[in-house]
C-alpha cells in the first residue's frame, strides 16, 4: 500500500512537470525505528532531491542517486539508492516520464549501509518477482 508524501513546494502551473512523492508501508515501518535525528536528516535529503527534481536539475539528480543493477530478463530494474549519511541509505524507485510530463518517486525502505544489499534483492524479488518467472531454462531444462 503507498501513501502520497505532501511536498514542501507544491507546483503552481499546469503546464510544469507533475511531481509525486509516494512512500510504501516498509518505508513508514523503517523511518519509525530510526531516531529523531536520523528522521530529520531523511526528511532534509527528500526535501533537497523534490527541489532538484523542480528545478529540472537532472544532472546533479543523477549524481545523488546510485542506480542499483539488478540484471533481469527484458530489462534493468530501476531501484536505486540515495545516501542520507554516512550510514543510512534510501531505496527507491525514480520514474521519469518526458511522455507524460512527470516525475513518479516512490520511496521503498530506509536501510543501513551493511544490510543494503540483503534488501535490495528481497525488493528485487517482490517487486519483479513476475518477471524473475519468466526467465527460460538452460538447455538442459534446468
Amino acid at each position: 500500500m503507498l501513501t502520497n508524501l505532501e511536498l514542501q513546494h507544491p507546483f503552481q502551473e499546469d503546464t510544469e512537470k507533475t511531481l509525486t512523492v509516494e512512500e510504501t508501508q516498509l518505508f513508514q515501518k523503517d523511518l519509525k525505528h530510526l531516531s529523531a535525528e536520523n528522521q530529520r536528516q531523511i526528511n532534509k535529503k527528500i526535501n533537497s532531491l523534490i527541489a532538484l527534481i523542480q528545478d529540472s536539475n537532472f544532472n546533479s539528480i543523477k549524481h545523488k542517486l546510485q542506480k542499483i543493477k539488478i540484471e533481469l530478463t527484458h530489462y534493468h530494474a530501476s531501484i536505486y539508492s540515495f545516501k542520507v549519511n554516512r550510514d543510512l541509505r534510501i531505496l527507491l524507485f525514480f520514474d521519469d516520464d518526458p511522455l507524460f510530463n512527470q516525475t513518479i518517486i516512490t520511496l521503498l525502505r530506509v536501510v543501513h549501509q551493511n544490510n543494503r544489499d540483503k534488501v535490495i534483492k528481497g525488493l528485487a524479488e517482490s517487486y519483479y518477482q513476475q518477471e524473475l518467472l519468466t526467465i527460460t531454462p538452460n538447455k538442459n531444462g534446468r
